[in-house]
């Protein structure tokens, strides 16, 4: 009976001092709640002035928080503002306090030296820590905007709370009303918002200064020019012209969004013209992923009323590293596009995690692979990998693939000898104005060169040969001996050493027939052979054939060096 009554005791005990911490704190995040905050109010300001500390009520404000909850759950946006108490937390003073009233908002008591600029500093570690995203899993990071509204009291300011709050909550909806323009996302009651002046980039665009430029886009079979980008320049006072890496950054996102329907609707005269003149022509233009809103397909719709190009020659390009706040809705305007007969493509595949997830949920139809791999592969060969891995999607998945960023003759002839259906970059052609884009045309680019035509490309061949064979040949063992032809003596890759200029009984010649024998004893080994070791034999010699064509490459490179370093002593 005692042991009874003590358990009944306890479960009460307990049950008041929930009851007494649900008065004093917020049972989501922990921090205080709107009775507390009062009371430390009050402590505070009867201390106000003491040892020259100031006091500042700040109330923080996440921005468009309501679109988290919406978007990915009540559960998420719990666990957000869990973590940004957290972090807060992490930043106050000894004499500091944190309050959650309610709702996305925190209420933050500063103390500070009575100076202006301790206040400010304060408030700007606070905006960096903001700055910071909210990890969503172990790849999906979530960036939000926060505002914060400030009320600074002197040693007169009157001891009531609700004023103060009045006042901090007028210099929030002030620093909320300029989120595109404002310099800071902290404002302090009284004092005028900062705002940004206007930049270079968004005077030239008001001026209407955006001029289009065009990079053309080859079939990687015969070098014919199947279509082009629709690139963005602005053209300064000085006449130099600006790419998007030196204005983007400049520009709100609505700017960003009404050059993308001026490029539209210069391409759509310019692919036009062209098309009288002989050249129909295809052209993609690049549009932000927060575009695709409700608006975005009447846009679409009245551009092509007033065209006579038709939809299917049109390309969107969305960047694949894109945040798509809201995919559901997303999805169902690209649907729509993709109705209209537009195509949409995923620019710069492979900077994200998330390529596989939108091939999966979004009506894409091309991918662009990104120029940073292409770029690199004359310094790592192997990112070819990658790039045939990506082209295997393409073809299972009936999606096309373009590769940008084809910088070199060596690129080119890598991707040529490789299969790459279209191709784009400076070793093709940079972007140019219309004019030069017309003779471009007249003049179009030639493929006619024998592949491999580079030791890199003779690489790049291998490589993907070996790799046809292996996927045929192991599964089927025996039965498939008629891909010996493949590597028949003075074949198809004797043939592009002669080339190249290595005869038989050179080190790279020698290093192929090695290869060449190695494969021939696989082809004639029974399936279960090539589990062991004779296929791990052929996987060797590919590895030497490689490195041996890697190592000459580097040896040419370093005699064209040094002939060019004897010629300029001779002219010394």
């Amino acid at each position: 009976m005692l042991l009874g009554l003590w358990r009944r005791r306890e479960a009460l005990h307990q049950a008041t001092n929930r009851l007494q911490l649900l008065e004093d704190f917020d049972p989501l995040t922990g921090a205080a709640n709107r009775r507390r905050l009062e009371q430390a109010f009050a402590d505070r300001h009867q201390r106000l002035g003491e040892g020259g500390e100031s006091l500042a009520v700040a109330i923080l404000d996440l921005d468009d928080f309501a679109q988290i909850n919406k978007i990915h759950g009540h559960a998420i946006g719990d666990r957000i503002l869990v973590e940004l108490r957290e972090r807060l937390q992490t930043l106050l003073g000894p004499k500091d306090f944190l309050a959650r009233p309610g709702g996305d908002e925190f209420v933050l008591l500063l103390s500070y030296p009575g100076d202006r600029k301790s206040l400010v500093d304060r408030l700007q570690i606070f905006a960096q820590a903001l700055q910071m995203g909210f990890a969503l899993g172990p790849q999906a990071v979530l960036r939000l905007e926060a505002s914060i509204g400030v009320a600074a009291l002197s040693v007169n300011s009157a001891p009531f709370l609700d004023g103060v709050l009045r006042e901090a909550n007028q210099a929030l909806l002030e620093v909320k009303a300029h989120k595109q323009d404002r310099e800071q996302i902290w404002a302090i009651y009284g004092e005028k918002t900062a705002r940004r002046a206007q930049s270079r980039a968004q005077r030239l665009l008001a001026e209407k200064a955006m001029e289009v430029w065009y990079q053309p886009i080859i079939d990687g079979r015969n070098g014919h020019t199947l279509g082009v980008e629709a690139l963005a320049r602005l053209r300064d006072d000085d006449g130099k012209i600006l790419t998007p890496g030196e204005f983007l950054p400049y520009l709100h996102l609505e700017e960003i969004q009404e050059l993308s329907w001026m490029v539209l609707a210069r391409a759509l005269e310019d692919v036009a013209e062209l098309e009288k003149e002989g050249w129909p022509l295809w052209f993609s233009f690049n549009v932000p992923a927060e575009s695709f809103t409700e608006f975005c397909l009447p846009c679409l719709e009245g551009a092509l009323a007033n065209s006579k190009i038709p939809a299917e020659r049109i390309t969107i390009e969305i960047l694949e590293s894109s945040d798509f706040l809201d995919q559901t809705q997303a999805a169902r305007v690209m649907q729509g596009i993709r109705a209209i007969g537009i195509n949409l493509a995923l620019d710069d595949v492979g900077t994200a995690y998330a390529s596989l997830q939108r091939l999966r949920d979004l009506p894409i139809n091309k991918i662009k692979i990104d120029q940073g791999f292409v770029r690199e592969l004359p310094a790592h060969p192997e990112d070819l990998h990658f790039i045939r891995t990506l082209q295997d999607l393409a073809l299972e998945t009936h999606v096309e693939i373009l590769v940008e960023g084809v910088e070199t003759a060596e690129i080119l002839d890598m991707l040529v000898t490789i299969g790459i259906p279209q191709l784009q970059g400076y070793a093709i052609s940079r972007p140019v104005p219309l004019s030069q884009l017309r003779r471009f045309l007249e003049n179009p680019f030639s493929l006619q060169a024998q592949r491999p035509a580079t030791l890199l490309g003779l690489y790049a061949g291998i490589m993907s040969i070996h790799s046809v064979v292996k996927k045929t040949l192991q599964p089927m063992g025996q039965q498939i001996l008629v891909l010996g032809n493949v590597i028949q003596r003075e074949g198809f890759y004797d043939q592009a050493l002669s080339r190249l200029g290595y005869s038989p009984g050179d080190p790279l010649h020698l290093a192929y027939r090695a290869y060449q024998s190695r494969l021939s004893r696989a082809l004639a080994a029974q399936v279960d052979s090539f589990q062991s070791t004779i296929w791990q034999e052929v996987e060797d010699a590919l590895r030497q054939l490689q490195k041996a064509i890697l190592a000459e490459r580097q040896r040419e490179i370093l005699v064209a060096a040094d002939g060019s370093a004897a010629s300029l002593r001779g002219q010394m």
